[in-house]
């Protein structure tokens, strides 16, 4: 039985118009959405974000998974298409979640470099198999409400800048996936490279850890760069394979534009030789007036270059949990 409601006002459908009943076996499958997030300490308060990969840095994709037509199992995640000097681990959306987040990570040497790349998606025996549509969100305020706008988009870009070095770069220590049973605990190793701007503390959550995993806050004090987050595996969680990301709070300080004041202070050298040099006698007044501008130009960039600290969420490279069989 197949019983057809309008939920309008009843009288919708003109005479022309019709609808269409399909009736055939089950085509099992599933469709990809991502999207780049700018982190927030709230994961459900992130918002889009452009990309701008720091050497050394981390930049995290939002990938969610529609299953269809009876689809339940895992779907694995690779990126295709990255730039050189960066890489991303293959991820996994278990079977029972709904989304993952992808790390790219960048080396201390990357190039600069954009490049447009894929995130395809497989299932776990490799019978289906379909790339990720990429998506824009923007949360806007309108006149009495705010509301959201979404489009899909062409390509997902990545972008390393070599101009800017993270304050600091956080790993997992283990090289391999990490495999336990349930009712069981594990600890996972962390590392840090703190460069400058990235002395404080830093407090590192666990995201989006499936069911029936838990892990208290790690906190690693500021003269630390090592330390161990606990992994509680109930015996309620079902066995497979898990992506895991985390997130790092902790306080930096950057420099807006400092090739601004290098820049300057170039100038300003160059108008010096340009001064001491006896062929430019002549323009000597000329000169000076130059100078004399290209000190203020120096100052003002000495202010702007300062030093400013803020809060900032840091995302990690993915860890991989396996959760055997008791």
């Amino acid at each position: 039985q197949l019983l057809v409601r309008d939920l309008d006002i009843g009288s919708s459908l003109r005479p022309n118009q019709s609808y269409t009943v399909e009736v055939r076996p089950a085509k099992p499958g599933f469709d990809l959405l991502a999207y780049r997030v700018f982190p927030n300490k709230d994961v459900n308060q992130t918002r889009c974000f452009g990309t701008n990969l720091f050497r050394g840095g981390v930049e995290m994709i939002r990938v969610f998974v529609n299953r269809r037509e009876g689809f339940n199992g895992p779907v694995f995640l690779t990126c295709e298409g990255l730039p050189d000097g960066t890489s991303a681990t293959e991820t996994v959306i278990a079977a029972g979640q709904t989304q993952t987040q992808i790390a790219i990570v960048a080396d201390e040497d990357a190039s600069a470099s954009t490049n447009s790349i894929r995130i395809v998606g497989r299932s776990e025996d490799g019978s289906l198999r379909t790339e990720a549509s990429a998506a824009t969100i923007q949360w806007a305020k309108g006149g009495g409400r705010d509301f959201v706008r979404t489009r899909l988009s062409t390509s997902i870009a990545v972008s390393v800048s070599d101009l800017d070095v993270a304050p600091i770069s956080i790993a997992p220590g283990a090289n391999a996936a990490l495999e336990t049973k349930p009712a069981t605990s594990i600890k996972l190793p962390f590392k840090l490279t703190r460069r400058e701007g990235g002395t404080s503390p830093c407090t590192i959550r666990a995201r989006d850890l499936p069911a029936g995993v838990t892990a208290a806050d790690l906190t690693i004090a500021a003269d630390k760069s090592e330390g161990e987050m606990e992994l509680k595996i109930q015996k309620a969680a079902k066995p497979g394979s898990y992506s895991l990301w985390f997130q790092v709070e902790t306080k930096i300080k950057y420099k807006t534009n400092p090739q601004a004041l290098e820049r300057s202070q170039a100038y300003r050298d160059r108008l010096q030789e340009l001064h001491d040099d006896p062929a430019n006698t002549d323009r000597l007044d000329a000169i000076k007036d130059a100078i004399a501008k290209a000190d203020k130009r120096v100052e003002a960039a000495k202010d702007a270059a300062k030093p400013r600290e803020t809060t900032a969420f840091l995302p990690t490279p993915n860890a991989t949990l396996r959760v055997l069989s008791p």
